[in-house]
């Protein structure tokens, strides 16, 4: 079913994580259980064997989906253990029985940043984002209206590290468009 949201939805999500690099059964198999998924995409160019680039849509991390729940967290985990293909939720700790949930918000403004046709963004590690030092500030205008991150630099343009479950993305913004959440 891919995704659908929309602005006066509050289901939670749940982050999938796979074991097999291969996300077309995985795909298909909640497709064929009409539920409702997301995954970050972002376009690479690929050199074909003639030396034409192409352009083409790939998943950003090729082991991470998000799962909307659609029904009760028993019945989310039954359906996903039926899949024949290895998949598990992220929890917060290794032995944690409940899968972690991710708030309709968030998922909301992943959603958003990461249309590749929007955006300029990187994706990073979520190590390297803790590393990166910088001020907490929420974009007042522009396309991130209301995003809050922290502000760093790199390359000489400004970056908000934006950090969800699994992934982070800093997302190019003009400084003059942030003020400080403590200002």
């Amino acid at each position: 079913m891919s995704t659908i949201i929309s602005t006066d939805d509050t289901a939670p999500w749940y982050a999938l994580r796979l074991f097999k690099r291969s996300m077309k059964p995985v795909k298909e198999y909640l497709n064929e259980k009409q539920l409702i998924y997301f995954i970050p995409m972002n376009y690479r160019e690929r050199v074909d064997k003639d030396g034409k680039t192409h352009r083409e849509l790939v998943p950003v991390v090729s082991n991470l989906i998000f799962l909307k729940k659609t029904a009760t967290e028993k019945e989310i985990v039954e359906i996903i253990s039926e899949c024949n293909h290895p998949v598990s939720f992220l929890r917060r700790q290794r032995y944690d029985v409940h899968p972690i949930e991710i708030p309709s918000n968030e998922m909301k403004e992943l959603i958003y940043v990461c249309n590749p046709d929007k955006i300029n963004y990187k994706y990073i590690d979520d190590k390297a984002a803790a590393l990166k030092t910088g001020s907490e500030v929420i974009v007042t205008r522009g396309p991130l209206q209301g995003v809050r991150g922290k502000l760093v630099r790199s390359n000489h343009l400004y970056y908000i590290i934006r950090s969800f479950t699994g992934l982070s993305l800093m997302l190019k913004v003009s400084r003059w468009c942030c003020k400080g959440v403590n200002d």
